[in-house]
């Protein structure tokens, strides 16, 4: 019999930026409010690092007889770290932000005010860590010179974890920004937003914690990481499956081949990370 290994490793770092707002305005003066100016000039940077590793092992058979034989086994495991965030770069008034009624209830000055590094008006970060084991054989049998069967099986086991972090920001005056500032934080002021729209999705924060019931794949609410005012969810699933192929081919001559051949495929599902929607993982196809 012989024995064969077959490793790989392979990654890849993503890092790009694009104009956001597709405007060549660069600044306006607000109407009816003299010394407010707005700076249009929003900017997309997308950040990915991805690493992949998989090993697999063969064995197979390598007499001369009749039946042929190969089982193995194979494991496979990659971790990805995304992130998108989208900066006002020249609007001062997003160094500091007041937040809505995440964690301390009422619109407040933001526990987390600094954003001068960046002005970042949204931001996700999502990291998966993606684990894939399997093992499989199959067997081959020349019933005569001329016909032969095939029997192949396999089982495969995927396991996916992931965390998602998001922020968003807008201005206070902003039709779509759904919350009402106090007169005491002004105008101008940009509101982190993040606790409004993630109670507009189902089940994003509401979980058995509160009577509700977590979305399968869920681990947790979405709650407010009080390090840095991100909101943040985890997400832990696996799928598994056997799957295999039979079949039979006959082949009289050498140049005709005949044959008759069934297989079953799979592929794991997935999570829609990212914002933090309800709607976040994917189911496996078979």
């Amino acid at each position: 019999m012989d024995v064969k290994y077959i490793g790989g490793k392979r990654g890849y770092l993503y890092d790009t930026q694009s104009d956001y707002d597709n405007s060549p305005m660069e600044s306006y003066p607000y109407p009816g409010e003299p010394g407010f100016t707005i700076y249009p000039t929003y900017v997309t940077y997308t950040y990915l690092d991805t690493d992949w590793t998989s090993h697999e092992l063969n064995i197979t058979s390598t007499n001369d007889g009749p039946l042929q034989w190969i089982v193995g086994a194979y494991v496979y495991d990659e971790d990805s770290a995304q992130e998108l965030h989208i900066p006002a770069p020249f609007q001062p008034e997003f160094d500091t932000f007041v937040t809505d009624n995440g964690a301390f209830g009422g619109v407040q000055a933001s526990p987390w005010p600094d954003n001068r590094a960046t002005r970042d008006i949204y931001v996700t970060q999502d990291t998966i860590g993606v684990k894939s084991r399997a093992a499989f054989a199959q067997i081959d049998y020349a019933i005569t010179d001329a016909w032969k069967t095939t029997l192949g099986l396999r089982y495969t086991k995927d396991t996916k974890d992931a965390e998602e972090r998001t922020r968003q920001a807008c201005f206070a005056y902003a039709t779509w920004c759904p919350v009402n500032l106090p007169p005491e934080f002004g105008f101008r002021a940009p509101l982190d937003w993040t606790r409004s729209i993630l109670g507009m999705r189902p089940g994003v924060l509401t979980g058995p914690d509160n009577g509700g019931v977590y979305e399968d794949g869920v681990v947790n609410n979405a709650y407010q990481d009080m390090s840095d005012g991100y909101w943040v969810r985890n997400l832990h699933k696996s799928w598994d499956a056997w799957t295999g192929t039979a079949g039979v081919e006959w082949k009289p001559n050498a140049d005709t081949l005949t044959y008759l051949r069934y297989s079953r495929g799979y592929k794991a599902g997935g999570f829609n990370t990212g914002a933090i929607q309800e709607f976040r993982r994917r189911s496996p196809k078979r």
